[in-house]
């Protein structure tokens, strides 16, 4: 039987991480906003409020 696996792919194709147990949900959502066009994206988003 096959384990299941959970790749993360940033917008430029590579694979940010990849997992083969369990992962919290927070966990993935905070590297996620760690990267550098994410936390661009949440600038821009912030200015034009």
């Amino acid at each position: 039987m096959k384990r299941p696996i959970a790749v993360l792919v940033g917008k430029d194709g590579g694979v940010k991480r990849r997992e083969t147990t369990p992962v919290q949900a927070k966990a993935i959502f905070d590297e996620i906003d760690a990267m550098p066009m994410r936390r661009q994206e949440m600038r821009e988003r912030d200015k034009s409020v």
